[in-house]
């Protein structure tokens, strides 16, 4: 059966499960653990589910409570160890906090420059799948065309191949009707020769 969940949530359920392993919860991660039960959530969508986790654990993290059997003699002790400690590293701190911050900022641009560029891939792949599909419609517009040129030529060549057969019939039947009538006038001429030699005084007579 499909997978009913919305990316957010799958790019969600990903960084915990990272984390449960103990692995690093970043973008790149939430993307393939995603990708590793279908298809991988957008850059974005796994950036976003990495920086909320993260914020989450953040928010989660506090000093822990001195122990019950060593707060009272050592209660003073503890603050004060706290407040030293507070005090040597809050400027350390504040400088990681600062670049972590630019680093989410960075990566969280970088993401909104994949996520259009995915985009820009899918465009890019839908037109080109309209050309193909243009370019499929017009080979077959063509090979049409040519299959009706090609039917009204063969057409064309069989009606002159017929007249020709006629006019050669024709020809051929004209030789025949010449070649009597000369034949006709050949037998009268001999005949009429043939009378007038008859009619003729004989030189002896």
């Amino acid at each position: 059966m499909a997978d009913q969940n919305t990316p957010e949530q799958r790019a969600a359920e990903a960084a915990e499960a990272l984390a449960d392993a103990g692995l690093a919860v970043t973008a790149r991660a939430v993307r393939e653990r995603t990708a590793a039960n279908g298809p991988g959530v957008r850059m974005g969508v796994a950036a976003t589910a990495a920086r909320e986790w993260k914020e989450r654990e953040d928010a989660a993290r506090t000093i822990p409570e001195v122990p019950a059997e060593l707060e009272r003699p050592f209660t003073a002790i503890w603050r004060t160890a706290h407040t030293l400690a507070t005090a040597t590293y809050d400027d350390e701190r504040a400088g990681l906090q600062a670049k972590f911050q630019q680093a989410q900022d960075d990566r969280d641009a970088i993401a909104h420059d994949l996520e259009s560029v995915e985009a820009d891939l899918d465009e890019t792949r839908r037109a080109l799948d309209r050309a193909r599909a243009e370019a499929r419609a017009a080979a077959e517009r063509a090979r049409d065309n040519a299959a009706q040129a090609a039917s009204a030529a063969a057409e064309a060549l069989a009606s002159e191949r017929s007249r020709a057969d006629r006019a050669e019939a024709s020809l051929a039947a004209a030789e025949a009707e010449r070649d009597r009538t000369i034949a006709e006038r050949d037998r009268l001429l001999a005949a009429l020769a043939a009378a007038a030699a008859g009619d003729s005084p004989s030189p002896t007579s």
